[in-house]
C-alpha cells in the first residue's frame, strides 16, 4: 500500500484534520438530501441539540426507511480545533488502560481459537492499547491512527509506534489475516469508504473485527431521553456522527463486499461509577441484559463475500505458512509512515 497523491496535498500548510478529514457533503447542505445507506429522501429532525464550544446545535436526523439516525450536516473542523486531541486519549483511553486491556486479551483469545492468524491492523488505534497487547501475546501486529495527539501518547507512554495517516488515503494490499476497526466507524465523515478500504487489506479468509455502541440498550436510550429533555450531550456528539444499529451494519457490510458472520454483545468497558442513583439505574439495566441477552456493545466479525474471494484469489494468489512467507507479511511496508 502506498500512500495516494491526497497525502502530498496536504502539505500546503492546510491544517492536519482527524478521522473526519473527508466529508459526504461537498455542497454543504444543511438538510440531507437522501439517506446515507439506503438513499432515501425527506429524512427527519428528531432533535438539536447545543453543544458547548460550538457555534451551531448539532441535529440529529432520521431515515424514514431505514430508521439510521445521523449527525447533519457533519461538523466543519476549523484551524485550532481537534476533536482527538490529547485530552480525549488520556480522558477515554489511558484513564481505563486496565480494562481496555482485558477487553482486548478476551479478543484475542477469542481469534486465536477460531483459528485465526495475523498479521493484525488495528485502524484507528487510539493509543495503541490493541497493537501492544497483541504483540505481547506473540502477533504481527501495527496500527493506523490519523490523530498526531494519539500517536505521541503511544509512543511515549507504550513505546508503540503507529502510522499516522487517514485509510481512506492509502493504496492497500491484501495482506493482513485480521483487520479491527474498534468504536472507529461511527467516528468517520464517510464510513462505507473506510469499511471498503478496510476489507481490500484483507486476505481472502480474512477476518475484519468492528465494535459499536449499542443504541438499543436502555442505558444509551437513557441519554437520548436526556438529550431531548435536558439538551444534555449524553449521545456523545459531534464525536459520534452515525447510530448504527444491527439492521443498519449488515447493509454496511454488503456495501462493502463483507459479509458478516457473527454478532457478540459485549459489556462497555470504560465507564467508572458516579453516585448511588447512577449504580442503582445500573443495575435494572444489568437485570434488562441478562434477561434480554444484551449488552451495550456490538462485536461485529466480517469476511468477504464468496464473489469477492474468488475475485482476490484469481487477482492474487496467497501463499500458505509451507510455501513462503507471505502469509506472514508484516503490514507496515504497506502503511506509509
Amino acid at each position: 500500500m502506498q500512500a495516494a497523491s491526497a497525502k502530498a496535498a496536504r502539505r500546503d500548510g492546510s491544517p492536519v484534520l482527524t478521522l473526519l478529514e473527508c466529508t459526504v457533503n461537498p455542497e454543504n447542505r444543511d438538510v440531507p438530501d437522501r439517506c446515507y445507506l439506503c438513499g432515501r429522501p425527506e429524512s427527519r429532525q428528531v432533535l438539536s441539540l447545543p453543544v458547548p464550544g460550538w457555534e451551531t446545535p448539532f441535529r440529529l436526523w432520521r431515515c424514514p426507511s431505514c430508521c439510521l439516525e445521523f449527525i447533519w450536516p457533519l461538523p466543519t473542523l476549523r484551524r485550532g480545533l481537534n476533536l482527538y486531541d490529547e485530552s480525549y486519549y488520556r480522558n477515554g483511553y489511558v484513564a481505563f488502560e486496565a480494562q481496555r486491556r482485558a477487553r482486548f486479551r478476551t479478543l484475542l483469545d477469542r481469534l486465536r481459537r477460531q483459528g485465526t492468524a495475523g498479521p493484525l491492523l488495528d485502524i484507528g488505534a487510539g493509543v495503541g492499547l490493541l497493537v501492544d497487547a497483541a504483540r505481547k501475546e506473540g502477533w504481527i501486529a501495527e496500527g493506523v491512527e490519523p490523530s498526531p495527539d494519539a500517536c505521541r501518547l503511544a509512543l511515549n507512554l507504550y513505546g508503540i509506534e503507529l502510522q499516522q495517516t487517514e485509510i481512506t488515503i492509502v493504496d492497500p494490499e491484501p495482506i493482513c489475516g485480521v483487520v479491527v476497526l474498534w468504536h472507529v466507524l461511527a467516528h468517520t465523515a464517510d464510513p462505507r469508504e473506510v469499511l471498503r478500504q478496510a476489507a481490500k487489506m484483507l486476505r481472502p479468509a480474512g477476518l475484519l473485527v468492528m465494535s459499536f455502541v449499542n443504541w438499543n440498550d436502555p442505558h444509551y436510550q437513557l441519554g437520548m431521553l436526556l438529550a431531548r429533555w435536558k439538551h444534555a450531550n449524553a449521545i456523545h456528539v459531534p464525536a459520534i456522527l452515525w447510530r448504527f444499529r444491527g439492521e443498519h451494519l449488515q447493509a454496511l457490510a454488503q456495501q462493502a463486499g463483507l459479509h458478516i458472520e457473527t454478532v457478540n454483545f459485549e459489556h462497555r468497558t470504560c465507564r467508572s461509577s458516579s453516585g448511588w442513583k447512577r449504580n442503582l439505574l445500573e443495575l435494572g439495566f444489568e437485570a434488562y441484559r441478562k434477561v434480554t441477552r444484551t449488552s451495550e456493545e456490538l462485536e461485529v466479525w466480517c469476511r468477504h463475500t464468496e464473489s469477492q474471494s474468488a475475485s482476490f484469489c484469481a487477482r492474487r494468489p496467497i501463499c500458505t505458512h509451507a510455501q513462503g512467507t507471505v502469509a506472514n507479511q508484516r503490514p507496515p511496508a504497506a502503511v506509509p509512515r
